[in-house]
Order: C-alpha cells, then sequence, then structure tokens
C-alpha cells in the first residue's frame, strides 16, 4: 500500500510539473520595441562606416554613440536607416523614420518642420584659404569661387 502512495505521489507531481510547462508556453512574446533612426554615415566623427568599431551594425561615431544610449534607455533595438543627408527631416516628417541624428546644425527653417533636441555639439564655421592668401574675412570672397558641401 505504501508503495502504491508513493507512485500516486510522483505520477501527481509530475503531472502539476508538466501542467506549470504547458501553462508558461501559452504566454505570447511582446513584440520587441524598435527605435528606426534616420542618419547620413558620411560625417565622421559624428557618424561614419565602421565594421569594426560599429555602435549599431556597421555604423559608428558620437551620434551613434548617443542614439544607442537613448534606445537603450527606452527598451528598444536601434535600427539605423543611412539615406542621403537632404532626405533625412523629410523622413522624418513622413514617419518613414522615428528620429534622425546627423550632425545636423539647428537652423531657424529647420526648426519650422521639426523638434530638435538640446545641442550637445556647438560647431564652428570657418573658411580654409592657400597660406599668405588676401582673404582675410568673408567679405574678401567677393566675387570669387567658393567650394562647399551641398547640404550641410
Amino acid at each position: 500500500m505504501k508503495k502504491l502512495m508513493k507512485v500516486f505521489a510522483l505520477v501527481l507531481c509530475l503531472g502539476i510539473v508538466v501542467l506549470s510547462f504547458a501553462a508558461c508556453g501559452g504566454k505570447e512574446v511582446a513584440e520587441e520595441k524598435v527605435l528606426n533612426i534616420g542618419t547620413n554615415a558620411e560625417f565622421p566623427p559624428f557618424d561614419f562606416i565602421d565594421s569594426e568599431l560599429g555602435v549599431i551594425g556597421e555604423f559608428a561615431g558620437i551620434d551613434l554613440d548617443i542614439i544607442n544610449e537613448i534606445a537603450i534607455s527606452i527598451g528598444a533595438k536601434p535600427v539605423v536607416n543611412n539615406m542621403d543627408f537632404d532626405g533625412l527631416l523629410l523622413a522624418l516628417q513622413n514617419g518613414q523614420v522615428d528620429c534622425v541624428i546627423s550632425g545636423m546644425t539647428i537652423t531657424e527653417e529647420r526648426k519650422e518642420q521639426v523638434d530638435f533636441s538640446d545641442p550637445y555639439y556647438v560647431a564652428t564655421q570657418v573658411m580654409i584659404v592657400p597660406e599668405g592668401s588676401d582673404i582675410a574675412k568673408a567679405s574678401d570672397m567677393e566675387g570669387k569661387r567658393i567650394g562647399v558641401i551641398d547640404g550641410y
């Protein structure tokens, strides 16, 4: 009789364990939160492509370090969308990306289109001229040919 009770208790315990595991399997896994980031990875040290240093996939730089920490703080997986600089704000406005981070200067015109965070870097604009040049200030450039990067 004692042997029969031990077998019955063992079967009962196994049944409880099996039912416990079966109940756990019924829970749905929450969908992973994703933060879609727009950037132009052509502006080192802020944004660039480097498969060895990559903070988010193959993308690295100061901006990517910052946005990676933001994604972690909100419990989201960061996904980088590398695109043309001129299309970043349009992609944000169209909902193609959730945010943009790309060494972008805050201007009054851009502030009319989107909200900016507090600045985390203040850039200084400079002119580069040959040594010994007679150009000392912007007004000395009048009538001269000037090379720039469009969109920056």
